[in-house]
């Protein structure tokens, strides 16, 4: 029999005795994150689209001439406006012609229609008293020459007159009888030469309705809203009935087309609203689908889609709500120099109507308070003003009927160079002004960016419903890892497309977690506390 030491004999009763359950491990957490990103959840359909003009048309004379006057080209002007074959508005003047010759021409035409007038009123006279009275003495003539025969026949019968005198009397009476005949006659072909004159002085009337249309039409006005593109003649020219001597561009609306495929133009219904940005531009000017094609285009196979866009005129560089714009604001300068600006000589020069201005004191000019010319003026700029007295002369230099500059006797403290604003605002007396030179925001020919679906959703941190743990409609909580640890975030849900939120948080301590590049855990969230020790397994991307 084996022996049991006291060593063994020890190990034996431990080894009997009861066990202890093993040491507790502190492992993290395993899960699933997502990054976040300000971004939308759904990537818009985003078409390129062309600026165009709404209507653009080459206007013309209806009756040629020589020019005497017309705009400069960019000129803004405001068009006729017609209803019910009225006009309610005559427009504004592109160009003008010499009327002198259709003047002459009115005058001439009026003459001839009270040429005709008068011989159709002699003509009613004789008509209307003259013959009627030679009928009248011509019928008595007829019965008493009647008489004459039947008593010539009578006396014959008893041969108390000769056969000579009975003759007589009959051609007597046939002569009277002709005579009446023949102012009878003369009554028919008065009353068709009646008719004859009538026709003439309709014929004068519209003549003269004819030299009043062609004298009215020697003013070439503006027959829609529009802004001249271009000029295809000046004044001294010769304008010919019909042949274009201007462009114009019809700036608000603007049409925008953009080609779409069949599956995004089925998605779009006339009325949608389109948002149409520019390059460079976060905020979108807004227009709404116009008209449709029903045929695809042969070699694209794409549809064209029609966008009626509102248009406005900005300053660049300057914010509806920049202080600037409380300002005066100008558009155009010019240069004070000498008629002949080369050789220095002649008469110095200032426009006589966008530049002269009048007081009590006498006549004066606005000046650019340390500004010459050639320094950079660029819209924007906040320009100092003062004002210089002056005096003209009789001197007139007329550029083509566009600008009419008057020479002037003393400049004052002015010297060549200076610079004179134009267009100052009657009353002004002010220090500075605005330089303003206005742009339209879409140009007929640029390329934007529609945006085609009827909701564009918000930037922002959008998170799915899987990475929530909502309590409300309108509020949650997100599981943001920071540093291995978890952090549980309140938020506010602010949009909601399927199953896709966007996550404000409710507090600036939110904030300083749910940020762009932030990782929030997704699935099974519910299991999670605040400070629970997580590892990160796997980071998945949204689906754009």
């Amino acid at each position: 029999m084996k022996r049991i030491t006291p060593i063994g004999l020890v190990v034996l009763l431990a080894a009997c005795g009861p066990r202890q359950p093993p040491a507790k491990l502190d492992l993290p957490r395993p899960v699933t994150v997502i990054e976040l990103d300000d971004r939308a959840p759904l990537r818009p359909v985003s078409v390129a689209g062309s600026v165009a003009a709404w209507r653009q048309d080459d206007v013309a004379f209806e009756v040629s001439g020589r020019i005497v006057s017309m705009v400069q080209q960019g000129t803004l002007l405001r068009g006729q406006w017609r209803e019910g074959g009225e006009v309610k508005q005559q427009g504004q003047v592109i160009a003008r012609i010499d009327p002198e010759p259709y003047r002459i021409a009115r005058d001439n035409a009026k003459a001839n229609l009270e040429v005709a007038q008068r011989e159709l009123a002699a003509a009613q006279v004789r008509l209307d008293k003259v013959l009627p009275a030679q009928l009248t003495a011509a019928k008595a003539q007829v019965v008493r020459a009647e008489a004459e025969f039947q008593r010539n026949k009578e006396a014959r019968e008893r041969n108390a007159v000769s056969e000579v005198d009975l003759i007589r009397a009959t051609a007597d009476r046939d002569t009277r009888l002709a005579n009446q005949a023949e102012i009878e006659a003369n009554v028919a072909q008065q009353e068709a030469q009646i008719d004859s004159l009538r026709a003439q002085v309709l014929q004068a009337q519209e003549a003269v309705n004819q030299a009043e249309f062609d004298l009215g039409n020697c003013v070439l006005y503006a027959p829609f809203d529009g802004e001249v593109a271009e000029l295809y003649s000046v004044a001294g020219g010769f304008a010919r009935k019909g042949e274009p001597v201007a462009q114009l561009v019809m700036m608000d609306p603007v049409n925008i087309d953009v080609a779409v495929s069949a599956e995004q133009a089925a998605s779009v219904s006339i009325g949608d609203t389109v948002n149409v940005f520019l390059p460079g531009d976060a905020e979108p000017s807004q227009g709404a689908v116009f008209e449709k094609s029903s045929v695809a285009d042969q070699e694209t196979r794409t549809f064209r889609i029609s966008v009626f866009c509102r248009n406005w005129r900005h300053i660049p560089g300057v914010a509806p709500d920049d202080p600037r714009m409380k300002l005066p604001r100008i558009e155009r300068f010019q240069e004070l120099a000498r008629q002949e600006a080369r050789s220095g000589t002649g008469p110095v020069l200032v426009e006589e109507k966008r530049a002269l201005r009048r007081d009590a004191e006498g006549e004066f000019v606005w000046v650019f308070e340390g500004v010459r010319h050639g320094d950079a003026i660029r819209s924007g700029m906040v320009i100092p003003m003062r004002k210089a007295r002056v005096k003209t002369t009789d001197h007139v230099f007329n550029v083509q009927g566009i600008m009419t500059f008057r020479g002037l006797e003393s400049p004052g403290d002015m010297t060549p160079g200076d610079v004179i604003a134009w267009d100052v605002p009657d009353g002004f007396e002010g220090k500075e002004v605005l330089m303003a030179e206005q742009q339209w925001k879409l140009r007929p020919g640029q390329v934007v960016t529609a945006v085609l679906d009827r909701y564009v959703p918000p930037l922002g941190h959008w998170v799915p419903l899987r990475a929530l743990q909502t309590t409300d409609d309108r509020n949650g909580t997100v599981y943001v890892v920071q540093e291995a640890v978890v952090r549980v975030v309140p938020v506010r849900l602010t949009n909601k497309i399927g199953d896709m939120f966007r996550v404000e948080p409710v507090d600036e301590a939110g904030k300083q977690l749910v940020r762009t590049g932030a990782s929030l855990v997704v699935d099974y969230v519910h299991f999670l506390a605040d400070g629970e020790r997580v590892k990160i397994t796997q980071t998945r991307e949204l689906a754009k």
